[in-house]
């Protein structure tokens, strides 16, 4: 799967954003899972205890800023 953005694609399986100019940006696992994620849900609104319950693997009650990060 490869999400197309306007400046770039994004390669979550693979952790690799290729920009325009043709260099590439690493992500990690993280980054790449949540890319995956927002990908999926593209057309919804998803919470920010859906983030942290869904790709952090967080239970609702716990108080963290990961999702700040």
């Amino acid at each position: 799967m490869h999400i197309s953005l306007t400046a770039c694609m994004v390669d979550p399986l693979g952790r690799v954003i290729h920009r325009a100019d043709g260099s590439q940006l690493r992500m990690t696992a993280q980054e790449a899972a949540l890319m995956r994620y927002l990908h999926e849900r593209a057309n919804d609104n998803v919470s920010r205890e859906d983030l942290l319950e869904d790709v952090w693997g967080y239970r609702r009650s716990l108080r963290t800023c990961a999702v700040d990060n």
